[in-house]
């Protein structure tokens, strides 16, 4: 007989929000976090919380955090005639060439701007093929490497698929199975202003969890369920650009990238800093950080590492519209790929929202069992904190690179 620990199941669910489970929509979710010990984790203010989870590290420890500022460089006259055309036309062409050629990042970012930046972005991981669970986070050891090969990734894109995933699941023998069921978070970034679709979204993930935990019992693995964050109705929205433009001073004194809820800032003038600094701190609903302010939410960054000089973020309930990844092809297209991006059709707005400070409601990140045999061992913790508890329950030694600690015990 062997003395091997089970394998390990884990679901992982962005925008699971405790404030939207219902025992009349959710009986499955709602029983388990009634009887379980559920574990509140501490988040880091970002959209891609997934290096975090996977490195047990900061963000300015495994550093793949969105995009980085290149060293400046002359522009070539190439360069600057693209730059004169006019900047729709040019995304425009770069969405396409995107379309067929993924591994082009960034392409609703005009050329001026796109050229500054160097990305490190798990969503770009994603759509150039590549497999999460062999991807190097720029050499930040993984639960994926600390196993050697013995585990998986598979993400839900759409519901549809779950019959699909669960199959591949019952017929492989990973040791770690990681289900990112992604889908409820496109759902309710483009329906969170509509309870019923809400609901029905929340009903099937419940639905998908049982039927996940029976499969997983059948195959005697134990299962973990993981939130990273739940979401927040937007109510306003905020033009940065109008901002920028508002603070009069010339494009190429600074540089910016506008997620939905996030804005980053880098100068090249003093002149550069003291006006936009002025304009953003007056905007509404949302805060105005330093790289010494997100040092207290973990991301503790210099402004001479190039990762941003500032920050601009929104508060629960605001969203920056437009924004970095809006762009009509993409929305169009984008809306007839699923139907959970099908409300996009009629309003290219985001309508949920995560990645807000940790201190919202909306980032609580959750970590339970779903299996009688594992006991928590305390009612908080972090998000670093996911990937020791894996290799812990899976019997492997923990990297010294991975700051967190395991948060359950075998009872």
């Amino acid at each position: 007989m062997s003395n091997e620990p089970p394998r390990l199941l884990v679901l992982y669910i962005p925008s699971l929000d405790r404030r939207r489970m219902d025992p009349d929509v959710t009986p499955y979710l709602s029983s388990l976090f009634s009887r379980r010990r559920v574990i509140e984790l501490e988040t880091v203010p970002t959209v891609e919380m997934l290096p975090t989870i996977l490195t047990g590290q900061w963000p300015h420890e495994h550093k793949f955090w969105q995009v980085k500022l290149r060293p400046r460089r002359p522009r070539t006259w190439l360069q600057r005639a693209v730059d004169a055309l006019p900047p729709r036309a040019v995304t425009a062409a770069q969405c396409v060439v995107h379309r067929f050629r993924p591994s082009f990042d960034l392409p609703t970012i005009e050329p001026r701007r796109r050229r500054e930046f160097i990305t490190y972005r798990v969503k770009q991981v994603r759509l150039a093929g590549s497999d999460v669970s062999t991807f190097d986070f720029l050499g930040a050891p993984t639960v994926f490497s600390a196993l050697g090969g013995k585990g998986r990734y598979q993400i839900l894109r759409t519901m549809k698929l779950g019959d699909q995933v669960l199959e591949a699941v019952s017929k492989d023998s990973y040791s770690l199975e990681i289900l990112d069921l992604y889908a409820l978070d496109i759902l309710c970034h483009w329906n969170l202003d509509r309870p019923e679709v809400v609901r029905e979204g929340y009903r099937r993930t419940d639905e998908l969890v049982r039927r996940a935990h029976e499969l997983a019992q059948q195959q005697k693995m134990r299962t973990i369920l993981l939130v990273d964050h739940g979401q927040e109705l937007v109510r306003e929205y905020i033009d940065v650009p109008a901002l920028l433009a508002e603070s009069g001073v010339p494009e190429e004194e600074y540089c910016y990238y506008l997620e939905v809820v996030s804005a980053r800032f880098w100068f090249f003038t003093p002149r550069a800093r003291e006006a936009i600094c002025r304009v953003l701190s007056t905007a509404k609903g949302a805060d105005l950080l330093t790289n010494d302010d997100m040092a207290r939410y973990h991301v503790a960054f210099r402004d001479e590492d190039g990762w941003g000089d500032v920050y601009l973020i929104a508060k629960p309930g605001f969203a920056f519209f437009p924004h970095d990844f809006y762009h009509p092809l993409v929305n169009a297209y984008m809306a007839r790929k699923a139907p959970e991006h099908a409300a996009r059709r009629y309003n290219p707005r985001h309508r949920g929202t995560h990645g807000h400070l940790p201190t919202s409601p909306s980032e609580i990140g959750l970590l339970v069992s779903l299996d009688d045999d594992l006991e928590a061992v305390a009612d908080k913790g972090m998000i670093i904190d996911a990937a020791p508890t894996m290799l812990s329950l899976l019997g492997q030694p923990i990297p010294p690179t991975m700051r967190g600690r395991p948060l359950f015990r075998a009872s």
